[in-house]
C-alpha cells in the first residue's frame, strides 16, 4: 500500500475532514479569545466566528458535490495539462469532466454533514454563551 492507496481511501478522506474541520475551528477560536480581555462578550465571538466559516464551508461543499465550480476544475486542469510537454488530455470537453466527477460524487453524498455538524457545534456554542450573558 503506498501514499496515493492511503490519501484515497474513505476512511482517511473522513479522518481528514473531521481533523480539517476540529482545527479550522479551534485556529479561528483561539487567537480571537486568547487574544482578547477574555470576556463573555469575547467567547461568543470567538465561537460564533468559527461557526460562520464552517457554515460557508459546507456551503461550498454542497455546491460543489452539485458541479457549480466544474467549469473552473475543468478549465484549471486544461491548463496544468497544456502546459506539461506531451501530456494527453485526460477529459475531452466539460461534459466528459462533468460525467467523469458524477461517478466519484456518488460516493461523497454527505461530505458536507461533517463541517454542517461542526458549524452548528459551535454556533450552539455561541447562543448558549448569548444567552448567559443575557441573564
Amino acid at each position: 500500500m503506498n501514499i496515493k492507496d492511503i490519501f484515497a481511501s474513505k476512511l482517511f478522506q473522513k479522518v481528514f475532514r473531521y481533523i480539517f474541520s476540529v482545527a479550522i475551528g479551534l485556529a479561528i477560536f483561539l487567537p480571537i479569545y486568547l487574544l482578547s480581555d477574555k470576556s463573555l462578550i469575547k467567547a461568543c465571538d470567538a465561537t460564533f466566528i468559527p461557526g460562520c466559516v464552517l457554515l460557508a464551508l459546507s456551503i461550498f461543499s454542497i455546491l460543489n458535490y452539485h458541479g457549480f465550480f466544474d467549469f473552473a476544475g475543468y478549465g484549471f486542469v486544461s491548463i496544468l495539462q497544456s502546459l506539461r510537454k506531451g501530456s494527453i488530455r485526460e477529459y475531452d470537453d466539460l461534459i466528459d469532466y462533468k460525467n467523469k466527477k458524477m461517478v466519484t460524487r456518488k460516493e461523497n453524498k454527505l461530505a458536507f454533514l461533517v463541517y454542517l455538524v461542526f458549524a452548528l457545534i459551535w454556533l450552539i456554542a455561541a447562543l448558549v454563551i448569548r444567552l448567559c450573558i443575557k441573564y
